[in-house]
């Protein structure tokens, strides 16, 4: 056990901070905020309220230091308010406390729910201010249709569960809930309780909603059929009304599109309604709403959303023709014309477009004699003072005249003073009187008061020095016969007033008041127009109205300059014009500014009277030129290849309405409608182009131009070089520079371009060049299939700041469209150095490439199907001869490769110097596995037992290709000395002559068939001849049984063998070259010297004696009698 003291250290790291961050307090509560330092530093702790600005420092009741790190701020009897406390040290914040003052929950005024036509249900409710922050949830269920009499909380019960209502902000402290998943339609009560919590308390509401009774139907789909010129029929689809239990009601506002004035009708139940006295030829539009019956009918809101369609109803011929009352007609004082007046149709009546009047003027048997038609209310004819004249007047569209028509008698004045006397008016007596914005006609009456059927008072506007003629429709009104005054309505007006007596027989017509003669009378508002002489002048007209100018003294006109300061109160603005002087209807102001605004005004008074001021008549003066547009000049850094942006400052002088700016630049001209834009874009400029540019303004008139700027564009992509064109007899490539060069075209590129039928491209050569012209060579064609053709490409160099940067540079390799330079495959007549390929291709990376699009050569060099398809032809049959004689050369190579050698008697002595399978014999057994083997060939050739040859050692390889050689010793690379060098024979007749023959009979292979082991030449793995394909690389060897197997053993061996190697005879060369065993036999049964025969498994059904593909000695010997060599090839 170790002992020892346990030390526990504890490090509190400090910081400043303020507890608690937040406060909820309710109003009138009292509550402390603690600030706590890192630093024993407490008494420099200081607080500010945010919300009223106000410093608590120390000393104060407000602040306890609660220990030299900690300062407490006591706030009291809290006000309402959501404040901020930061504790601060000097300037510095240590934290801030948000202070929240409010009141518990409280109750929600307004909750209300709708449904939209059963589909879905919303309510909504406004959230009480409370500065505290407040949650709440809406939960609702259903509930039966009665109402509980019993005590409030029984309100809130409901069917099945409450569920929860999600509630989404809106505007002005809204909440809204939508319930549609769980909404149903066939209940009637809803039960909604309304939860709010926050820090200080919580509060229950319930509101039970009855369903039918909040239902806002769906907007209204209707149709408007059957439109003519005084009505309409309306037709709309018929809600789902099982639903409603007191069905719906629908409201049809009808609003007049021109007055704006509009009226509404209400239709219950039915699903289409016809609006009747409407206007002919009006427009009109109509909304349609729906409400439920059972909903208060008070509450506007509850309509559906309006549908609201427009129409115009049909024309018609108008419905009546103007009136013509009494003594319409005027004669003129030279009884040489007749002005006929009547009433003015309003708009509303004229029932269709073009709408006109037509005077008809008919003789005493009522056939018309003149037809007119006018657009006005008034027309003149010559006077005929001869008969009485019928006018009959018609209104008419472009449907047609109106049914009815209205005439007019026109009597002759005669030279009767006896007439003048009985049925005219005193012109003297008839006088009117401007008074108290009124005028005042009076009259004296006439003679013959008996006959006197009435008056009619005519009145209307006058046109100015025209005070016997009206300016506009013309009013009139009849007159009691026993009046002998008329007084219009209060209007601050001027107007011309006339007055006839009405006879059965005769009407002089209307005779007009003149004026009034009355020094003492009130002197009427002047009627005064203006109008704009020029640039630098207006004219003003007046009449004196009803005041006659023989007690005039003058007329009072002031003009001022409205956006000058003080200009109305400039006496110089100023004129009188005095009567006595000239007579004066009007006058010019002249010397005024261009486009200036001129305000005036007039009266006219007497020597006593001074006449009311005219309404106040402003107009501007003529537009004239600008002045031209000021500093123009060039933003900076705003160039490109192909725009600029200028700017400029607006004339000091505009003289008019800016319509326009035009900037000019070379040859283009561009014009900018904006009147209040002072910069353009100069757009569709070339690249690396100088411009010169200058602006100009308009109103009327184009003013000056401004100052003049030079523009300079920077380097862009070139447009392709034209014209490219090839001659055929030299190889010559030509073109023409591009149109637009946007830079100094540096270099061109000439491609040479290898097509296929797949439309696919291939660039196989590239040139570049300054001059535009080069000389190439076209390469041989390699397939039918192919075509060349050349294309060229313009390329300019920039450096960094020469550039558009708008535009992306190429790369090297993109400027050669991805091909290879070949300096040789097009050139120049002029010898050019490798300086314009050290340029493109060693230039640092300041340099910058674009490239033109590529131009194509017309000529297309195709190339021809005839020697590619003779080429292809010879090409296939000399591959399919090679490949035949590969084949019989590789099936022979097999073949002799896979032939075993039986070695002769004379040769089996040197055998221990070669290799057999993998065993190396050495000196000392190899005599014993000789003579195993020389009797096993002579004893065992009816077994199919051989010794086998491993063609895989280096020493035994010319065994083989002697034999293939037609060597006539297969064995010459057999031949050594005992101390196993190797001596190489130089012919074959030495070798023939050394060689002794030996014949050995069947009974001698028979008698010594037993005197030797059969395993000593035996295969060395029987597992290789049983599953060939796993020992497939493994050599055959020679194994030394240590005792003689039995002839049963041998037997079943021998039969194993044969059928192994039965089919196929010869094994696979997989197996390490080894050849069949009767391959060589003749080898060693004859003398190889002089018969060196090989003789094949197929012929053994030919040859004599033959079992198992093995030839009899007998056989052999019969052979060589007969045939000298016998040359048989393995199969």
């Amino acid at each position: 056990m170790f002992s020892g003291v346990l030390i526990r250290v504890v490090v509190v790291l400090s910081i400043d901070k303020m507890d608690p961050t937040s406060l909820s307090l309710l109003i009138g509560e009292n509550a402390t905020i603690k600030c706590t330092l890192s630093d024993a530093n407490s008494s420099r702790i200081w607080f500010y309220e945010e919300r009223s600005r106000r410093r608590i420092q120390q000393p104060s009741d407000d602040i306890q230091i609660l220990d030299p790190f900690t300062a407490i701020l006591t706030i009291r009897n809290a006000e309402e308010q959501k404040g901020r406390y930061q504790c601060k040290i000097q300037a510095q914040a240590i934290g801030v406390s948000e202070v929240y003052v409010g009141t518990k929950p409280t109750n929600v005024t307004d909750f209300k729910c709708k449904v939209y036509d059963y589909e879905y249900m919303e309510c909504s409710f406004t959230r009480p201010k409370n500065m505290l922050l407040t949650q709440y949830e809406l939960q609702y269920g259903t509930s039966d249709d009665k109402e509980k009499k019993t005590q409030s909380e029984d309100r809130c019960q409901v069917e099945e569960r409450y569920r929860v209502c999600l509630l989404q902000d809106g505007d002005d402290n809204k909440f809204y809930c939508n319930i549609t998943d769980r909404y149903f339609p066939v209940r009637n009560l809803y039960v909604f309780k309304l939860t709010a919590r926050n820090d200080k308390g919580k509060n229950e509401q319930c509101f039970r909603i009855h369903n039918d009774e909040i239902v806002v139907p769906a907007a209204i789909e209707f149709n408007i059929n059957n439109i003519t010129s005084d009505s309409v029929m309306l037709k709309w689809k018929k809600h789902n009304v099982g639903y409603y239990p007191r069905n719906l009601k629908y409201r049809i506002n009808l609003r007049d599109n021109r007055t704006n004035e509009d009226k509404d009708e209400y239709v219950n139940w039915n699903r289409s309604a016809i609006i009747k006295n409407l206007k002919a030829y009006w427009p009109y539009a109509i909304k349609i709403q729906a409400k439920s019956m059972a909903v208060d009918d008070d509450d506007d809101t509850m309509w559906s959303e309006a549908t609201e369609k427009y129409f115009n109803t049909s024309q018609r011929k108008p419905d009546r023709a103007p009136k013509l009352p009494l003594g319409s007609f005027y004669i003129y004082n030279t009884e040489t014309q007749l002005r006929l007046y009547w009433e003015q149709l309003e708009e509303s009546e004229q029932n269709g477009p073009e709408f006109h009047y037509i005077i008809n003027e008919i003789n005493e048997d009522d056939i018309i004699i003149n037809t007119t038609r006018t657009n006005d209310t008034t027309i003149a004819f010559p006077y005929n003072n001869n008969h009485i004249r019928t006018f009959n007047i018609k209104s008419a569209n472009i449907l047609g005249e109106s049914e009815e028509s209205n005439s007019i008698l026109v009597y002759p004045s005669g030279n009767s003073n006896y007439l003048e006397r009985q049925y005219v008016l005193n012109e003297n007596s008839i006088a009117k009187i401007y008074h108290n914005k009124s005028y005042t006609l009076s009259w004296s009456p006439p003679q013959n008061i008996k006959d006197l059927l009435n008056y009619t008072v005519f009145w209307c506007l006058p046109k100015i020095e025209l005070p016997n003629q009206c300016k506009g429709p013309i009013h009139f009104k009849y007159i009691n016969k026993n009046e002998i005054n008329f007084t219009t309505e209060p209007k601050d007006r001027s107007l011309n007033l006339a007055i006839s007596a009405n006879y059965p027989y005769f009407n002089k017509g209307m005779q007009w008041a003149q004026c009034s003669g009355d020094v003492s009378s009130e002197l009427m508002k002047m009627e005064i127009e203006v109008s704009a002489v020029n640039d630098s002048a207006i004219l003003v007209k007046w009449n004196s109205g009803s005041v006659c100018a023989s007690i005039l003294k003058g007329y009072n006109l002031r003009y001022w300059l409205p956006n000058e300061q003080g200009a109305k109160d400039n006496n110089n603005a100023t004129i009188d014009l005095l009567r006595e002087k000239q007579e004066h209807r009007n006058y010019t102001i002249t010397n005024l500014r261009p486009y200036t605004e001129v305000c005036l005004s007039m009266f006219m008074y007497s020597p006593t009277k001074q006449g009311h001021n005219s309404d106040t008549k402003c107009i501007k003066t003529k537009q004239a030129a600008p002045s031209a547009p000021r500093n123009l000049n060039l933003v900076t850094g705003s160039i490109t290849s192909k725009s600029a942006l200028i700017k400029w400052e607006p004339p000091a002088i505009r003289n008019g309405e800016l319509t326009m700016r035009k900037s000019a630049y070379d040859a283009f001209d561009k014009t900018i409608t904006s009147i209040n834009q002072t910069f353009y874009t100069l757009t569709s400029l070339n690249s690396y182009s100088n411009y010169e540019v200058y602006v100009t303004a308009h109103t009327v008139d184009e003013s000056k131009p401004s100052n003049r700027i030079n523009i300079s564009t920077l380097i862009g992509i070139p447009s392709n070089p034209c014209n490219v064109n090839i001659t055929e007899n030299d190889g010559l490539i030509t073109w023409d520079p591009p149109m637009l060069p946007s830079g100094r075209l540096e270099l061109y590129v000439v491609a040479l371009i290898r097509s296929s039928n797949d439309s696919s491209e291939i660039i196989e050569s590239i040139s570049l060049t300054k001059e535009r012209s080069c000389r190439f060579r076209i390469p041989e064609c390699y397939s039918a299939y192919y075509s060349y053709s050349l294309k060229v490409r313009a390329v300019n160099i920039a450096a960094d700041m020469e550039y558009d940067h708008e535009i992306e540079p190429m790369s090297r390799n993109l400027t050669l469209d991805g091909g290879q330079i070949k300096k040789k495959f097009c050139i120049p007549d002029q010898e050019e150095n490798d300086e314009i390929y050290d340029k493109f291709w060693f230039s640092d990376n300041t340099k910058f490439y674009f490239a033109s699009p590529w131009t194509y050569s017309p000529r297309v060099y195709k190339c021809t199907s005839t020697p590619i398809f003779a080429y292809i032809v010879a090409i296939i049959m000399l591959g399919f001869l090679l490949g035949l004689i590969s084949y019989w050369l590789r099936s022979k190579y097999r073949e002799m490769k896979d032939i075993e050698v039986i070695l002769p008697e004379a040769l089996v002595d040197q055998v221990s110097k070669y290799k057999f399978g993998n065993n190396s014999l050495s000196q000392s057994n190899a005599t014993d596995v000789s003579a195993a083997c020389k009797k096993e060939i002579h004893t065992q050739i009816s077994r199919n037992n051989d010794c086998l040859v491993n063609f895989n050692q280096k020493e035994n390889h010319q065994l083989l290709s002697n034999m293939f050689n037609g060597s006539t010793n297969v064995l010459t690379s057999l031949s050594s000395d005992n101390s196993g060098e190797k001596e190489e024979i130089e012919n074959n007749e030495e070798l023939t002559d050394e060689q002794q023959s030996y014949e050995t009979t069947n009974e001698e292979l028979s008698s010594n068939s037993s005197s030797i082991p059969r395993t000593d030449c035996s295969y060395d793995e029987r597992s290789i001849l049983q599953n060939t394909v796993e020992n497939t690389n493994k050599n055959f060897g020679i194994q030394v049984s240590g005792q003689d197997a039995t002839d049963d053993e041998i037997e079943d061996f021998n039969q194993t063998v044969t059928t192994d190697l039965e089919i196929p005879r010869i094994l696979p060369m997989s197996t390490g070259g080894y050849v069949t065993p009767n391959t060589l036999l003749l080898a060693s049964n004859l003398n190889t010297t002089e018969r060196p025969t090989v003789i094949s498994m197929q012929t053994s059904n030919a040859l004599p004696n033959m079992k198992n593909g093995y030839i009899q000695t007998s056989a052999v010997k019969q052979l060589m009698l007969n045939i000298n060599i016998v040359h048989v090839f393995v199969a």
